[in-house]
Parts: C-alpha cells; sequence; structure tokens
C-alpha cells in the first residue's frame, strides 16, 4: 500500500492548504498559501500520542504514563513578535504582525488511582498564586464521593448520591447548598432543584416529539413560567416567557432551509433576508427609530463587515485567519482580539484593556488568568459544572439548567452574585442580576460569552444568539436528503431549547433532550457527503485532545482514505429509532480485555452466524507488534461493522471505549463498559468499517480492549483512540 505524504486543496478562495504527514501516515503539518505560511506542526511519540503542536500563537506539549492517560499538558502562549495569515494569500487580505505580546507558560496536571481520575493540579501562576489541586474520592462503585482541595481538604462538592441508572441525584455545594435531580422514565430531566439559604427550582415538561414544552420554577425570589411550540420540523415557533410580573413573547418563521425570515418579539417585527448560499445579508426591526442592518461576507463565507443603521450608523468589521477563525472585530470605538493554538481553541482574548489566557480539557474550559492579576480555576465532576475558584480563595459555585445554561451562581457564603434568564436563542431575557452580571462569561448554555462583540464563543465558531446563527460558515455542508441540514450557519436545525451545539461544528445535529446535556448525535451518511474542514486533518489521530465533534475525529480520514468512517447515526430520538443489530456480542469491558481469545472469536459472531471470513495471510511486523502478544486474526467483513465509541464527560475524548451496542443513556454505558466515574459517557459516536473490509482484530498491546486494523484503510479503532496506524509497506 502506498503511503500518503501530502494533500494538497484549494479549499476555499485565496486560500491554498499543504497537509503533510509523517512515515507512519500521522498529519505532521497544515500549511496555507501554498506552503509559504506555516499553520501547525505535530509531533507524536511511539504510540502516536501527540507530543508537542506549535502554531504561531503558542506550543501546546504532553507528557503520557504507559497506559496512555495524558499526565501534564504544558502551554507557552505567545512571543515577543507573531505573524497570522489573514484571509488572502494573494496579499489582498495581509497579515497580522503583533509586537509586544506578554508570553505565558501555564501547565495542566493530571494523577490517577487505578482506573480512577486522583487529582487535577491546575496552574501555578507566581508565589503570590500558586496552583490549586483538586482532589477526587469514589463510592465502591466508583462513582465520585466527593471533590476537595488537596491542600485544605475543604470540600468543592460533597455527599454525591446516584440512581441505579447512575444518574447523579444530588449532593452538596461547599456553600452548604444543596442540589437534587429528578429524571422521567427515558432519562429526560424532570426537576433540578437548590435548596438552603439560597434557593432554585425548574420544572420540565416535554411533548410527545421530546422537545421541552414547558419549564417552570423560580430563582432566588424570581418565578419563572416558560412555554414554548414547534412547528412539524420541531423548529421553535412560538415562546412566551413569564418571569415574576413580566411577559416576553416571541413568534418566529422559517424558509425551508431554515433562515429565520421573520420574528415578532413581543410586538416589535423584523424580517430577514438571505442570499443563494444562506448568508444573512439584511434584517430591518419596525421600531422607532427604524433599524436596519447590512451584512457582508468575505469568499470564504465568513462575516466582513456589519452595519446597524438607526438614528447613526455603527460598522462592525471581522477579521479572519486562514483556517476562518476570527482574529479581530472593531466597531470603530473598540475591538477584540484573539488568538488559538493548533486545535482551534482560544488561548488568548484581549477585550478592551483586559487580557486574558485559557487552558483546556478537550473543550472544556479548565482555567483563565487575567495577566497575573487573577487565577481563575473551574472544577467539575460526574459531568457537572460545580465551581469557580479564583485566587484559591474566593468559590463561585454554579446553578445551571437542563441545558447546561448558568442560570444563577452563588459565592462562598450562599448568597447570589449572579442570576439570569435567557430568550430561547440565548439573549438575556432582561438583566442580569447580581454583582457578576456585567463581568460573568459563563452563560448561555454555559459557553463563553464575549461583551464586547455580543457573540458567543462556540470553539470552533462564533454564535449570534441576537439572530440565532453562526457567524462563519460551518465547513459539514449538511445532507441533501435533509435540507435543514444543508444550512452551514443555522443553530441546532432551530431547537434553541432542546439541543446545544457542543463546539459548533456538528452541522446543526445538536443534542436531542432525549439525552443527557451534551450528548453527541451527529450524522454523516457516507463519504461523499463529508466536506473536509481546514483544520480537520489535524483531528485524525490528535483525538486524545478531547475532541468531541464527530466529523473532526474522522473527516480526513474519511475524505483522503475514501472510506465510510461515521455511520448513519440516528441519536438521541428514542429506542424505536436507535435499534441496531448488534454484530458483535461484547457484554462488558471485561469481556474484552487483553489476551483473551474467547472474547476475539465473540467479535466475529452475529444473530446470524459468523459475520467474517478468516484469511491466512500474514500481518506485518511493525503492525503485529500494536497488538498483545502479536496474537490478531485477519478476517474479512460480509457486512458492515457497526461500532458505537463513547467519551467521558466535562467534556473530553480522553478515554473512548467501542462496543457495538448502542445504549440509550451515558448511564447505561458507563455501566456496561465498566467506565471510569469521571468518564460519564457523555458522548457518542458511531464508526462503521464497512463490508467487504480486511480487518485485522486483537488485542491492544500495553492496554485492555480490543483494536480493529483495516488493511486498506490504516485506521484504528481502540478503547482509547483513534488514529491513522502505520501503513503497510508496499
Amino acid at each position: 500500500m502506498s503511503m500518503l505524504t501530502q494533500v494538497a486543496m484549494l479549499e476555499q478562495a485565496n486560500i491554498s492548504t499543504l497537509s503533510s504527514y509523517d512515515s507512519l501516515n500521522r498529519i505532521s503539518a497544515v500549511t496555507y498559501c501554498g506552503a509559504t505560511i506555516i499553520g501547525t506542526t505535530y509531533t507524536y511519540d511511539r504510540n502516536s500520542n501527540p507530543l508537542q503542536i506549535l502554531n504561531q500563537n503558542a506550543t501546546v506539549s504532553y507528557i503520557y504514563d504507559s497506559r496512555n492517560r495524558m499526565l501534564n499538558e504544558t502551554y507557552v502562549v505567545n512571543s515577543p513578535t507573531r505573524t497570522i495569515v489573514d484571509l488572502g494569500c494573494s496579499g489582498s487580505g495581509g497579515n497580522i504582525t503583533r509586537t509586544g505580546g506578554v508570553a505565558k507558560t501555564y501547565t495542566l496536571g493530571w494523577t490517577f488511582n487505578g482506573e480512577l481520575l486522583n487529582t487535577l493540579m491546575y496552574p501555578t501562576i507566581s508565589v503570590n498564586n500558586p496552583d490549586i489541586t483538586v482532589k477526587y474520592s469514589y463510592d465502591g462503585l466508583g462513582r465520585v464521593l466527593n471533590v476537595t482541595n488537596q491542600a485544605t481538604s475543604a470540600y468543592f462538592a460533597r455527599s454525591f448520591t446516584y440512581y441505579k441508572s447512575d444518574q447523579v441525584k444530588g449532593f452538596q455545594f461547599g456553600n452548604n447548598l444543596i442540589q437534587n435531580y429528578t429524571y422521567d422514565s427515558l432519562s429526560r430531566p424532570s426537576t433540578i432543584t437548590l435548596t438552603g439559604t439560597t434557593t432554585m427550582s425548574l420544572a420540565y415538561a416535554y411533548n410527545n416529539t421530546g422537545t421541552v414544552a414547558r419549564v417552570t420554577g423560580f430563582v432566588n425570589a424570581v418565578t419563572m413560567n416558560e412555554t414554548y411550540r414547534y412547528d412539524p420540523f420541531q423548529r421553535l415557533t412560538n415562546s412566551t416567557l413569564k418571569s415574576s410580573g413580566s411577559t416576553t413573547t416571541s413568534w418566529y418563521e422559517y424558509d425551508n432551509l431554515g433562515n429565520r425570515v421573520r420574528q415578532k418579539l413581543n410586538s416589535t417585527i423584523t424580517r430577514y433576508a438571505y442570499n443563494s448560499v444562506n448568508e444573512l445579508t439584511n434584517s430591518t426591526t419596525y421600531s422607532t427609530p427604524q433599524t436596519t442592518i447590512a451584512y457582508s461576507y468575505d469568499p470564504n463565507g465568513n462575516l466582513k463587515t456589519q452595519n446597524v443603521t438607526n438614528v447613526g450608523t455603527v460598522r462592525w468589521t471581522y477579521t479572519w485567519d486562514a483556517a476562518n477563525r476570527l482574529l479581530k472585530a472593531t466597531n470603530g470605538t473598540g475591538q477584540a482580539r484573539y488568538a488559538y493554538d493548533g486545535v482551534g481553541r482560544m488561548l488568548e482574548s484581549i477585550e478592551g484593556s483586559s487580557t486574558w489566557f485559557l487552558a483546556y480539557s478537550g473543550t472544556e474550559i479548565l482555567y483563565r488568568n487575567l495577566l497575573n492579576q487573577n487565577n481563575q480555576a473551574y472544577v467539575s465532576a460526574a459531568g457537572i459544572k460545580l465551581v469557580r475558584v479564583v485566587d484559591r480563595t474566593a468559590m463561585y459555585y454554579y446553578h445551571t439548567d437542563a441545558l447546561g445554561s448558568t442560570r444563577m451562581i452563588t459565592y462562598n457564603d450562599a448568597t447570589y452574585v449572579f442570576i439570569d434568564n435567557y430568550q430561547p436563542f440565548g439573549k438575556d431575557n432582561g438583566t442580569p442580576k447580581g454583582s457578576l452580571a456585567n463581568t460573568e462569561k459563563d452563560r448561555f448554555t454555559g459557553k463563553p460569552f464575549s461583551s464586547a462583540t455580543g457573540l458567543y464563543y462556540d470553539y470552533q465558531r462564533w454564535y449570534d444568539p441576537s439572530v440565532g446563527r453562526f457567524i462563519s460558515a460551518d465547513p459539514f455542508r449538511g445532507h441533501r436528503s435533509n435540507p435543514q441540514s444543508l444550512n452551514s450557519y443555522g443553530y441546532v436545525r432551530n431547537m434553541p431549547t432542546s439541543a446545544t451545539d457542543p463546539a459548533g461544528l456538528d452541522g446543526g445535529f445538536g443534542a436531542d433532550n432525549r439525552c443527557e446535556k451534551l450528548h453527541q448525535c451527529g450524522t454523516i451518511n457516507g463519504a461523499e457527503s463529508i466536506e473536509v474542514a481546514k483544520d480537520a486533518l489535524i483531528f485524525a489521530g490528535v483525538v486524545t485532545l478531547g475532541v468531541v465533534v464527530c466529523i473532526l475525529a474522522c473527516a480526513e480520514v474519511a475524505a483522503a482514505l475514501g472510506i465510510i468512517c461515521l455511520a448513519d447515526e440516528p441519536g438521541c430520538q428514542g429506542a424505536a429509532d436507535t435499534l441496531v443489530k448488534d454484530v458483535l456480542d461484547l457484554g462488558s469491558k471485561d469481556a474484552i480485555d487483553a489476551g483473551s481469545k474467547d472474547s476475539i472469536d465473540a467479535l466475529v459472531k452475529g444473530e446470524g452466524g459468523n459475520v467474517v471470513k478468516g484469511v491466512t495471510d500474514d500481518l506485518a511486523p511493525n503492525i503485529r507488534n500494536t497488538f498483545a502478544g502479536g496474537d490478531a486474526q485477519r478476517v474479512v467483513l460480509d457486512e458492515d461493522l457497526n461500532l458505537y465509541q463513547y467519551g467521558n464527560g466535562n467534556p473530553s475524548w480522553s478515554s473512548n471505549f467501542a462496543t457495538p451496542t448502542r445504549y440509550f443513556s451515558p448511564q447505561d454505558a458507563r455501566a456496561a463498559l465498566n467506565l471510569y466515574e469521571w468518564n460519564s459517557a457523555n458522548f457518542v459516536r458511531s464508526v462503521t468499517i464497512p463490508g467487504g473490509s480486511t480487518v485485522w482484530v486483537g488485542p491492544v498491546e500495553g492496554g485492555s480492549g480490543i483494536q480493529f486494523f483495516l488493511e486498506d484503510k490504516s485506521l484504528f479503532i481502540v478503547d482509547q483512540w483513534i488514529r491513522v496506524a502505520p501503513a503497510l509497506p508496499g
């Protein structure tokens, strides 16, 4: 088999991308503009774990243990002078050169006790701001019981209790407030309550289609009664939000592709116009005075200008890099600047006089620092954001709804410091309350909000809640069979009450409320429908960084190697829609431990008998050595082999588990697969190995579980990651 060394693509107007691969077919570099501008370079260890990812903004380095678990992640952000390629390799766009940047270095660290996360160490910034180390303890079933500050033994959260399904029943925050959850028969949230000196109660009711029909309750002393209606496509059409005497009503109308063409907010009507590629070009709000907004885009579908005209005119201008990431937004009176690492995560945010640095676990922000003045550590457990710790002493506890939106934050003394309600697509419904009303960043669905731009940062794209759309195109172009998915700017198919978009790149296939918060339900039917994202290449083999969007894990593999990487995953539409044939016969993780020949034999059994045919040809030594004891069996699939892969919560893909069984809740998956407690299986994606493929099957060397090597496609599926395998000799 020939080895793929480079792929050159003219992916967009004026931007050419060259992807280079090392001798093991792993992505090694992505360059732009005819290879004159280095985008990102990658290096790996002998197990194909990424060791370093380097671009013009930052160097991110990793250290692993013998079981390929990440122990350290170090960020080195900024150099005194750096150049970022602006859109337009022809020179029309130009480059942005920044000088005098403040260099930052910080490290996150993890330790383990057996299979369980033991501690998480946050960065040390200075002598006055030393690191904070969070310690996790567990019950006899490996579920989180307490979360403490290792240095002081003070509780961030304690006394976690669980239902038989392993869904969290309740726990006590460090400020003694108690939060409890109930669920219906379909594992959907029924109630979320907070008791103590400050209180909250949210109750959910659902339609037969699974969409949220009503949310009632109160946040502190503010009552709420929210009702929602939908069209036959489950797009939100009406909402009535009542809150302590005030009422906000909204009405939405859409075209066939899901573009919002008309909106009525209370008594004010807004009309929207679009071009042939679903770019919003104009909006008119019939208020006094009338407000008109004109939009323009660059050739790659990124918002370029926004002119707002009522009494006067305000002009916003947006600048993007060669990977379609927002670099700068200006409006004449101020500007915001952003910088990203090699996997597209924002590491630096400069808005006004504030410069923030960030660090992540996957796409979850674990840490923020305000130029040595403000050190913020974010602590989570069991898939729940618990607390923001500022300079080791100030605790801000998060109380979120079923979508993950921050409804209230309480302080050390249990008094509230932030309360917010939201309109369906994320705008504030009224004015936030509390001392953090103007400064709290994590708001709608828990995503970071930019008060400078009015946008939400959704990791791979920016979202505008005022129009319910992203301001740049989704590289996933959708399915012809589903016109709603062809809208590259749409947000969760206009189901914002029942779905979220965890990373801004799921093509509008957000989480369904039948599943746990942030459960992935992407759908990609075949290689012909996959459009390669500019940075999707880097995730093929870099999944251990915690990417949670299925297209990022496989798009490059599918496009470059011509395989159907992701199967049609109906997602969270209920058991009737998600039943799949168990091609394999695996009941638990114990059944697929390395070295078990019986387990490998079980892999080739289906309901109708064997679904594979044995082949006696030998395997190349460098490939065979990746199997425990060289024990690998070569087979040809008679039919498609469907596997489901479950990732841990908070969110991350740092530990994945493949199984032929489609579980209907994260708790069922975790229980059946004996996953880590901190692996709450909040994410799932499906992988299809097409019938007729030649597959080597065997136990993983140096780990547990079964791995699959596709001889002609070079794709590994293991219990830790999906990666591009070493190429077979030609």
